[in-house]
């Protein structure tokens, strides 16, 4: 959420709960007032500063300061700010997201969110520079992790009967099915290329 003055009001909430749930907050050209609303008085606030691109990181336990890319949106010269302000709503616009980092030093898949391990890994064009989207090594080549609803869904699971779901579910109890690869909430993910290597299997055993 992103917002000049996160008044109650601008929520879109009765209370200010949603601040409250707010576990990070970046505050940018903070003054007193803005930030004992959208960080409270409990936290120190930090003397404020003109460097472009500084902000400050607030979490439980107190404000950081960090450097973000400056994009020259208020660069002095206003042809330099005509094309930054350009270029930011193209990007904004585009649809182009950022990919999860991969690889050995990169998120491990099993901790993924599903719903992002079913999108399209998508790359981001860099903020600065040339404009050639950024590749992740390794991205698009993590395993897939659904749900035995989804599974089945998409009949990578196949079972006969009225309840092919609840099937699914009694077969992941026995012996031989895939071990459980993470969890999205309460439910249990698996990856797909082992579910369909189990199902594969099954059906060579019955044949």
């Amino acid at each position: 959420m992103i917002a000049q003055l996160l008044t109650v009001e601008s929520t879109g909430v009765k209370d200010s709960t949603i601040r409250t749930n707010a576990g990070i907050k970046g505050m940018v050209r903070w003054d007193p007032g803005g930030w004992a609303m959208a960080v409270g008085k409990h936290i120190p606030m930090p003397a404020q500063t003109t460097i472009p691109g500084r902000i400050q990181l607030v979490t439980r336990n107190g404000p950081r300061e960090a450097q973000v890319p400056y994009l020259h949106l208020d660069d002095a010269d206003e042809e330099a700010a005509d094309k930054a302000v350009k270029w930011a709503r193209e990007l904004v616009v585009s649809g182009v997201v950022a990919t999860i980092p991969g690889g050995p030093e990169g998120i491990p898949p099993q901790l993924w969110p599903a719903s992002v391990l079913r999108q399209e890994h998508l790359a981001l064009i860099p903020a600065q520079g040339s404009g050639t989207p950024r590749t992740v090594p390794g991205a698009k080549d993590a395993p897939v992790m659904v749900s035995l609803r989804h599974a089945v869904a998409e009949e990578t699971l196949r079972f006969v009967g009225r309840d092919p779901l609840g099937a699914a579910r009694k077969a992941s109890q026995r012996p031989g099915f895939p071990e459980v690869a993470g969890w999205d909430g309460k439910t249990a993910l698996y990856y797909r290329a082992e579910l369909a290597e189990w199902q594969n299997g099954k059906v060579r055993a019955v044949r």
